[in-house]
Protein backbone atom coordinates (compact mmCIF):
# COMPACT_ATOMS: atom_id res chain seq x y z
CA UNK A 1 0.00 0.00 0.00
CA UNK A 2 1.28 3.61 -0.75
CA UNK A 3 0.91 6.43 0.89
CA UNK A 4 1.04 7.46 4.67
CA UNK A 5 -0.85 4.77 6.64
CA UNK A 6 -2.95 5.50 8.57
CA UNK A 7 -2.38 4.77 12.92
CA UNK A 8 -5.31 4.60 15.17
CA UNK A 9 -4.41 4.48 18.96
CA UNK A 10 -6.77 4.51 21.99
CA UNK A 11 -7.29 7.55 23.94
CA UNK A 12 -6.49 6.06 26.94
CA UNK A 13 -2.83 6.25 26.71
CA UNK A 14 -3.50 10.29 26.99
CA UNK A 15 -6.53 10.77 28.86
CA UNK A 16 -8.19 7.32 30.22
CA UNK A 17 -10.32 9.27 32.22
CA UNK A 18 -11.68 12.15 29.64
CA UNK A 19 -10.89 15.28 31.58
CA UNK A 20 -8.71 16.46 28.57
CA UNK A 21 -11.92 16.56 26.17
CA UNK A 22 -14.24 17.49 29.19
CA UNK A 23 -12.53 20.69 29.84
CA UNK A 24 -11.64 21.34 26.40
CA UNK A 25 -15.80 21.11 25.64
CA UNK A 26 -16.75 22.26 28.76
CA UNK A 27 -15.34 25.27 29.06
CA UNK A 28 -16.54 26.16 25.10
CA UNK A 29 -19.57 25.03 25.86
CA UNK A 30 -19.82 28.02 28.78
CA UNK A 31 -18.17 30.26 26.40
CA UNK A 32 -21.33 29.98 24.44
CA UNK A 33 -23.78 30.24 27.10
CA UNK A 34 -22.06 33.29 28.57
CA UNK A 35 -23.00 35.27 24.85
CA UNK A 36 -26.61 34.25 25.40
CA UNK A 37 -28.57 38.19 26.22
CA UNK A 38 -31.47 36.04 27.80
CA UNK A 39 -30.67 36.09 31.74
CA UNK A 40 -32.57 32.39 32.63
CA UNK A 41 -30.10 30.41 30.31
CA UNK A 42 -27.11 31.68 32.51
CA UNK A 43 -25.46 28.43 34.37
CA UNK A 44 -25.44 29.20 37.98
CA UNK A 45 -23.17 26.43 38.63
CA UNK A 46 -21.78 22.67 36.98
CA UNK A 47 -21.10 19.45 38.60
CA UNK A 48 -18.36 17.41 36.93
CA UNK A 49 -18.98 13.72 37.94
CA UNK A 50 -15.69 11.75 37.50
CA UNK A 51 -15.72 7.90 37.59
CA UNK A 52 -12.67 5.94 38.21
CA UNK A 53 -13.20 1.87 38.08
CA UNK A 54 -10.15 1.12 40.42
CA UNK A 55 -8.21 3.12 43.21
CA UNK A 56 -5.83 5.25 41.74
CA UNK A 57 -2.42 4.50 43.19
CA UNK A 58 0.28 7.37 43.98
CA UNK A 59 2.17 5.73 45.95
CA UNK A 60 5.69 4.89 45.13
CA UNK A 61 7.18 1.74 45.57
CA UNK A 62 10.08 1.28 47.91
CA UNK A 63 13.41 1.16 46.33
CA UNK A 64 15.61 -2.05 47.02
CA UNK A 65 18.68 -2.09 46.94
CA UNK A 66 19.75 -5.63 45.12
CA UNK A 67 18.07 -5.99 41.97
CA UNK A 68 19.30 -7.99 39.27
CA UNK A 69 19.51 -7.76 35.55
CA UNK A 70 16.14 -9.42 35.20
CA UNK A 71 14.19 -6.57 36.78
CA UNK A 72 16.48 -3.91 35.25
CA UNK A 73 15.15 -5.42 31.91
CA UNK A 74 11.72 -4.91 32.44
CA UNK A 75 11.78 -1.99 35.10
CA UNK A 76 11.01 0.74 32.41
CA UNK A 77 8.02 -1.58 31.29
CA UNK A 78 6.60 -1.45 35.14
CA UNK A 79 7.30 2.09 35.58
CA UNK A 80 4.98 3.18 32.68
CA UNK A 81 2.20 0.89 34.22
CA UNK A 82 2.33 2.04 37.20
CA UNK A 83 2.66 5.62 36.86
CA UNK A 84 0.00 6.27 34.04
CA UNK A 85 -2.60 6.20 35.94
CA UNK A 86 -1.21 8.33 38.70
CA UNK A 87 0.32 10.31 36.25
CA UNK A 88 -2.70 10.99 34.16
CA UNK A 89 -5.28 11.77 37.36
CA UNK A 90 -2.61 14.52 38.32
CA UNK A 91 -2.67 15.75 34.88
CA UNK A 92 -6.85 15.64 34.94
CA UNK A 93 -6.21 17.69 38.42
CA UNK A 94 -4.40 20.55 36.87
CA UNK A 95 -6.99 20.94 33.94
CA UNK A 96 -9.70 20.79 36.06
CA UNK A 97 -8.36 23.09 38.58
CA UNK A 98 -7.83 26.04 35.48
CA UNK A 99 -11.25 25.96 34.07
CA UNK A 100 -12.26 26.07 37.40
CA UNK A 101 -10.27 28.99 38.21
CA UNK A 102 -11.29 30.69 35.05
CA UNK A 103 -14.85 30.09 35.67
CA UNK A 104 -14.70 31.08 39.29
CA UNK A 105 -13.73 34.65 38.49
CA UNK A 106 -16.64 34.55 35.66
CA UNK A 107 -19.19 33.31 38.94
CA UNK A 108 -19.99 29.94 37.61
CA UNK A 109 -18.22 27.59 40.15
CA UNK A 110 -17.31 24.04 38.80
CA UNK A 111 -18.15 21.57 41.43
CA UNK A 112 -16.50 18.23 41.65
CA UNK A 113 -17.59 14.06 43.08
CA UNK A 114 -15.68 11.37 42.48
CA UNK A 115 -17.32 7.59 42.25
CA UNK A 116 -14.85 5.58 42.82
CA UNK A 117 -14.71 2.03 42.80
CA UNK A 118 -12.48 0.66 45.67
CA UNK A 119 -11.16 -2.59 44.45
CA UNK A 120 -7.55 -2.45 42.87
CA UNK A 121 -9.03 -5.82 40.94
CA UNK A 122 -11.62 -4.00 39.20
CA UNK A 123 -13.47 -6.24 36.49
CA UNK A 124 -12.71 -5.14 33.18
CA UNK A 125 -15.19 -7.32 31.11
CA UNK A 126 -18.49 -5.85 29.97
CA UNK A 127 -20.16 -9.49 30.98
CA UNK A 128 -19.75 -9.82 35.10
CA UNK A 129 -19.65 -12.66 37.25
CA UNK A 130 -22.82 -12.94 39.90
CA UNK A 131 -19.53 -11.59 42.35
CA UNK A 132 -18.55 -9.01 40.67
CA UNK A 133 -22.12 -7.89 39.90
CA UNK A 134 -22.24 -8.12 43.80
CA UNK A 135 -19.14 -6.52 44.63
CA UNK A 136 -20.30 -3.39 42.30
CA UNK A 137 -23.78 -3.26 44.43
CA UNK A 138 -21.86 -3.20 47.61
CA UNK A 139 -19.65 -0.71 46.53
CA UNK A 140 -22.46 1.79 45.50
CA UNK A 141 -24.54 1.33 48.38
CA UNK A 142 -21.64 0.85 51.01
CA UNK A 143 -18.83 3.14 49.64
CA UNK A 144 -20.45 6.20 47.68
CA UNK A 145 -23.01 7.61 49.68
CA UNK A 146 -21.19 10.63 50.16
CA UNK A 147 -20.87 10.66 46.13
CA UNK A 148 -24.30 10.03 45.94
CA UNK A 149 -25.19 12.53 48.31
CA UNK A 150 -23.05 15.58 46.59
CA UNK A 151 -25.16 14.59 43.56
CA UNK A 152 -28.62 14.71 45.24
CA UNK A 153 -27.98 18.01 46.74
CA UNK A 154 -26.70 19.55 43.57
CA UNK A 155 -29.64 18.51 41.94
CA UNK A 156 -31.63 19.91 44.51
CA UNK A 157 -29.96 23.33 44.16
CA UNK A 158 -27.44 23.69 46.61
CA UNK A 159 -24.20 25.50 45.62
CA UNK A 160 -22.14 24.76 48.48
CA UNK A 161 -21.06 20.97 48.49
CA UNK A 162 -18.22 21.02 50.32
CA UNK A 163 -16.10 19.59 47.24
CA UNK A 164 -12.75 21.56 47.19
CA UNK A 165 -13.52 24.01 44.60
CA UNK A 166 -12.74 27.60 45.37
CA UNK A 167 -16.87 28.62 46.21
CA UNK A 168 -17.13 25.59 48.27
CA UNK A 169 -13.91 26.04 50.20
CA UNK A 170 -14.73 30.35 50.37
CA UNK A 171 -17.88 29.30 52.00
CA UNK A 172 -16.37 27.69 55.00
CA UNK A 173 -14.13 30.42 55.25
Amino acid sequence: MEGPQPHVVDGGYYDNYGMATLVEWLDEALEGVQKLEEAHEKIKSVLVIQIHGAPVNSDMPEHAKNRGWFYQWFAPVKTLLNVRTAGQIAHNNIELELLQQKWSAKDVPIHTVIFEFNNPDAPLSWHLTPAEVADIRSAWKNNMTKCRKTVKEFLEGSDNLECGCHKCTSAHV
